[in-house]
């Protein structure tokens, strides 16, 4: 059914690496404050949030993508909406440890190799231990990543 969706030229790819990942979303404002005086939490903080994804779609148009670290994981889906400037709107359920544990939404510039993300993330305290979706936060989260280009070609050339 999600090869009928995505049509008959839908592949599995490598998409990219978020060197600073949406999906938590807190080590920007949770770990990078902390650099000054526990530099060496912050720093494995950071690399445990470092996400390679995985995307399944036809280039340039919509795309189911899959990302996972190791506080982390994340299924979304990607749909283009300015295809030649590489803006892109997309959605996306979070999990830790494979427990869903939030969502978020948002938007990100893709014009070559380099993403640049911003979303409002949405994320639950639930646990495997205490599965518990009383208490939520609501924050902003910006995404940096690096990977193949959308469309590794000249703006000029057309198809």
């Amino acid at each position: 059914m999600i090869a009928l969706w995505f049509g008959t030229a839908w592949a599995l790819t490598f998409d990219r690496v978020d060197l600073l990942a949406e999906a938590p979303g807190t080590w920007l404002p949770y770990e990078a404050p902390r650099l000054a005086t526990a530099p060496e939490v912050a720093a494995i903080r950071w690399l445990g949030q470092v996400t390679p994804v995985v995307a399944a779609g036809r280039d340039g148009g919509v795309a189911l993508e899959v990302g996972a670290s190791l506080s982390a994981q994340s299924i979304g889906l990607r749909a283009p909406l300015f295809p030649d400037l590489g803006v892109c709107a997309d959605a996306a359920l979070v999990t830790r440890a494979f427990l869903p544990a939030g969502a978020r939404i948002g938007a990100s510039i893709r014009p070559g190799p380099v993403r640049i993300g911003l979303s409002l993330v949405a994320l639950s305290r639930a646990t495997w231990v205490r599965p518990d979706y009383g208490d939520w936060t609501l924050m902003p989260a910006l995404g940096l990543g690096v990977g193949r280009s959308l469309r590794p070609r000249a703006p000029w050339m057309t198809d």
